[in-house]
């Protein structure tokens, strides 16, 4: 959901306490209020709104190349294993999806 706040990667990655990153002590201010403002509207809005898929669809398959599991994919971007794969050949996909897929490559690099 930090990226749904537009919190920066940078920032995004000592949220999730990455290789590489130091450890967030405190969250900024201007960042807690960010997240503080998302909504259920905001994030149903988020999965209304289609845009343009191939950033995602590469990001699913470099994920699922790497070995990340397909059923823990799909769980995680909140798809089904058959919207998970209709997400790959698609031209367009909901917000939340582009933004749940960019979230699952960071938090498998830290785990996979």
């Amino acid at each position: 959901m930090a990226l749904a706040a537009e919190v920066p990667h940078r920032l995004v990655g000592r949220l999730l306490n990455t290789p590489g990153s130091r450890r967030l002590e405190k969250l900024p201010a201007e960042t807690a209020q960010r997240l503080l403002g998302l909504t259920h509207h905001t994030l149903a809005e988020l999965s209304r709104q289609q845009v343009p898929a191939h950033d995602t669809s590469r990001i699913l398959a470099a994920l699922l190349a790497d070995g990340c599991p397909p059923s823990q994919l799909a769980r995680y971007c909140r798809l089904s294993r058959s919207e998970l794969s209709a997400t790959l050949a698609s031209p367009t996909c909901s917000r939340l999806t582009a933004l749940l897929a960019q979230s699952a490559r960071l938090q498998y690099r830290t785990t996979g």
